[in-house]
């Protein structure tokens, strides 16, 4: 009998006897299932918490899992952070789980985690038991579990929740570092979406691997084009282009930068290599930045440079050639009165009166560039202002057969401006107009008058139109600078549509023109109406 109590506790570890084998044995294979359903529990925990399982879910699935082995009412982590948070399931006298996030703490809870307590605490007013949730040797956080009334915690239970809970730490702590990658992922992504220059980022075989909204955009790409080909996608091209910057920097292994137009645009290029983790080159980036609208301020900025020298030079030039031309002029009209006309001399003197008055408007026309006087102003009419000017030069229209056409609107039109200033605007568009009709037989000039609505606001307006010669878009970029001419040498001095443009813009307006080559131009003043009077 003794051998055979000696193989039994041998093979079993229970101390047989016919009064408590049974009932030890029971206890035993109880301990071992409960063992083995804690062991289970850890291990569903460790697979089914992935990194991106929220706090709240977490503590969901740990719930159901321990009701198999305690009857617990209540399980809470409590997080240590900048604004300490809590996390709370509760299940209901239904059996109903209530999840739910808090920032309140339990006292205890509280306390246990400012003195970064490492052993579990029970708070024997609540019946709650807290484990700290250690990462690294630092108590994160805490975990609370509550049982029934009934229950009490055995020292197999406390060991188990802790192992738990150094599970969940690590859980928790995956979580935390998911959430930071990913945030710092999607900060990275809306910042290369925003970036309103081009960035592209080509494979060492000029392989398409990322583009930004704006690449997208400038080259109208309807859809993600990763993985062709970069200058297939961009240029349509089967091999690499010539001047490609991105196989400058895979040779070179350096930094590159260089300028290029693309698409009627200027950009200055930038492409750096990029190395993976062995320091090998694997790809190059590059940066493209719209500098068309830089460069042409800056050369408006060199070129008003030039015209304020210009200026400066043309007024003193003025000044000093208008007291020897008033002495030619007083001269030569002196002699042309008392010569004949019939002697041969009159004819002489009379070329030095007309090129003694050519001179001096060159010269006003200089002086009127240099600077736009502030000149008085008031309420004039338009159609007055249009007579004046058709007075002054109607002669020559009729010497040369060019007829010109009135069509002034109904409705009174003023503009409060200088009257002298829109007459001589007005004179200089008719006689260009002239101009142009050189040699056409059935040559007309069109002078028209009215109101329109531009921009939410009221102008006036005035056109001159003709039928003649008209001028070549490449012209009508060029022909408000100050000295540029389509007219022959000795006909024009590039002055006339400059000092217009400059009367008008100080008063507020602007010039519209309209041509097209052989079929004629309109030239369109748009004005602001004349002030109300009160």
């Amino acid at each position: 009998m003794q051998k055979k109590q000696e193989l039994l506790h041998s093979l079993t570890g229970v101390g047989a006897s016919k009064l408590s084998y049974y009932t030890e044995l029971k206890e035993k294979i109880n301990e071992i299932e409960k063992r083995n359903a804690q062991l289970e529990i850890l291990n569903q925990v460790a697979k089914g918490i992935n990194v991106d399982t929220t706090v709240e879910d977490m503590l969901s699935k740990v719930f159901q899992l321990l009701c198999r082995l305690i009857p617990i009412t209540r399980l809470g982590i409590y997080l240590k952070q900048a604004k300490p948070t809590a996390a709370v399931v509760t299940i209901s006298q239904s059996g109903k789980l209530t999840t739910e996030s808090s920032m309140v703490i339990p006292p205890t809870a509280a306390e246990i985690i400012q003195t970064d307590c490492h052993g579990g605490v029970c708070d024997i007013h609540t019946g709650e038991a807290f484990f700290p949730l250690k990462v690294k040797g630092r108590c994160q956080g805490l975990l609370g579990v509550r049982c029934s009334r009934k229950y009490d915690m055995s020292s197999g239970d406390l060991a188990f929740l802790q192992h738990l809970t150094e599970h969940l730490g690590v859980s928790l702590e995956n979580s935390r570092l998911y959430r930071e990658v990913v945030f710092a992922n999607l900060r990275w992504e809306e910042t290369f979406k925003a970036v309103t220059e081009q960035i592209i980022l080509v494979g060492k075989d000029f392989t398409l691997l990322r583009v930004n909204e704006a690449t997208s955009d400038f080259y109208h790409l309807d859809r993600p084009r990763t993985g062709e080909k970069c200058y297939r996608v961009f240029w349509g091209r089967d091999e690499v282009c010539p001047e490609c910057l991105a196989r400058q920097v895979l040779q070179s292994g350096l930094s590159g930068q260089n300028r290029q137009e693309i698409k009627d645009c200027i950009f200055d290029l930038t492409a750096y290599p990029v190395h993976n983790d062995r320091g090998e080159i694997y790809g190059v980036i590059q940066y493209a930045r719209d500098v068309t609208e830089k460069l042409h301020m800056e050369v408006q900025l060199l070129q008003s440079a030039k015209l304020a020298a210009t200026g400066e030079m043309a007024a003193g030039v003025a000044h000093e050639l208008n007291s020897p031309l008033t002495a030619i002029l007083g001269n030569s009209q002196l002699l042309a009165r008392e010569l004949m006309e019939k002697d041969p001399r009159h004819e002489l003197a009379q070329n030095i009166v007309n090129s003694g008055k050519r001179c001096k408007s060159i010269i006003q026309n200089l002086l009127t560039f240099a600077r736009q006087d502030n000149a008085p102003r008031e309420n004039v009419s338009l159609a007055e202002c249009i007579d004046q000017a058709l007075s002054l030069i109607s002669y020559q229209m009729d010497r040369q057969g060019i007829k010109i056409t009135k069509q002034i609107s109904g409705q009174r039109q003023e503009i409060f401006a200088n009257k002298q200033q829109i007459e001589q605007v007005l004179v200089n568009l008719i006689l260009n107009a002239r101009d142009a009709l050189e040699g056409k037989e059935d040559g007309g000039i069109i002078i028209r008058t009215g109101i329109i609505d531009q921009d939410d606001r009221e102008s006036v307006f005035i056109s001159v139109s003709d039928n003649g010669c008209g001028i070549s878009q490449q012209d009508q970029e060029s022909i408000f600078q100050p000295f540029y001419t389509t007219k022959a040498d000795g006909k024009g001095y590039g002055l006339g549509l400059s000092v217009s443009l400059g009367i008008i813009q100080n008063h507020s307006g602007s010039i519209e023109v309209k041509s097209r080559k052989n079929q004629g131009s309109t030239f369109k003043l748009l004005l602001p109406p004349a002030r109300q009077e009160v």
